[in-house]
């Protein structure tokens, strides 16, 4: 836990060094059994919170932080298997996928950072991760990461960015270019956000 600490402190103040507004996205959709529909929850079944990333440049890491609100709801149960092949949390309830869930990207490391994570409403969390030799390469939109939830009561939810420290805000840092490879320090960006994202538990 204390290396973890560390390495997103570590990234933290890589990212803060420049900053310049560069395009990398992040949506959510919600899918499996208890997504009813687009902005529909039934209450009782599992359903996945699917983080998607888009990328138009070469990054070397990022931070991006998540709050989980309901003025209505009180509990979630976190849905966990820490037995599947693309589980990235300890207990998994957070998957990963096309490249996040090994290090086929992040070969330094990947971490989800559960602050406030009880099953209790408000939950916080966030994910970061960070390269040395590897690239996070130009992608469209892709699937990165699930949360595995499950919600028991009808009511209203809210899931919307949120503070992540060190840093204080999302952050991404792209490579110098490769025809420069001794230049300045990595480029900061700042992730676009389409959310807040409200969802309807029923019956």
């Amino acid at each position: 836990m204390k290396m973890m600490w560390r390495s997103l402190s570590t990234l933290g103040l890589v990212l803060m060094l420049a900053s310049s507004t560069l395009a990398q996205e992040v949506m959510l959709k919600i899918s499996g059994p208890g997504a009813v529909d687009s902005t529909t929850i039934k209450a009782g079944e599992p359903v996945s919170f699917d983080f998607y990333y888009k990328n138009d440049d070469t990054w070397a890491g990022f931070v991006t932080g998540f709050i989980l609100t309901s003025e209505d709801i009180a509990a979630v149960k976190h849905v966990a298997d820490p037995e599947l092949p693309n589980a990235v949390s300890e207990k998994g309830e957070i998957l990963g996928f096309n490249g996040w869930e090994n290090k086929s990207v992040w070969d330094f490391g990947f971490w989800p950072a559960l602050y406030d994570w009880d099953e209790n409403l408000p939950e916080q969390f966030g994910f970061a991760g960070l390269v040395v030799n590897e690239r996070w390469k130009p992608h469209d939109w892709e699937k990165k990461l699930a949360v595995m939830l499950q919600f028991d009561e009808p009511g209203t939810i809210v899931l919307d960015s949120a503070f992540f420290p060190p840093g204080g805000k999302w952050q991404v840092s792209k490579f110098p270019s490769d025809s420069d490879p001794d230049g300045p320090n990595p480029e900061v960006g700042f992730p676009g956000w389409s959310g807040p994202y409200t969802f309807t538990v029923v019956e």
